[in-house]
């Protein structure tokens, strides 16, 4: 953050782009430009944009960590699937809306072919 304000501060940026951010109320006691101001800015404009991934995460049945099986069935619980961006291990680098229409696609594929049997 530090950087990124040194950089737009200067010339010609300053003039174009530079506007200084204002405080939360929270965040205005601290003296600006320190450690303590930008965490405090950090914990107050930081979100998750609501795309949590990995509560769910797919992987083998010897990974401590796996929820989820190949087939997207819930390990232990008969019956039950989680078809969703929950099972990515780790979220992938770009936007993962079209990887989570993959894996609804797939689940239903699955649920299709344990029907049929």
């Amino acid at each position: 953050m530090k950087l990124v304000e040194e950089i737009v501060k200067a010339p010609p940026l300053n003039e174009a782009v530079y506007t200084q951010i204002l405080s939360p109320p929270a965040c205005e006691v601290l003296p600006h430009s320190t450690d303590s101001h930008y965490e405090c800015l950090l914990r107050y404009f930081a979100n998750t944009v609501f795309h949590p991934v990995g509560t769910c995460k797919m992987g083998p049945a010897d990974d401590a960590d796996a929820v989820v099986d190949e087939r997207l069935r819930v390990y232990g619980v008969p019956g039950l699937r989680v078809i969703d961006a929950s099972i990515m291990p780790f979220i992938v680098s770009g936007n993962f809306n079209i990887p989570t229409m993959m894996i609804a696609e797939r689940g239903a594929d699955r649920i299709k072919e344990d029907w049929k049997k």
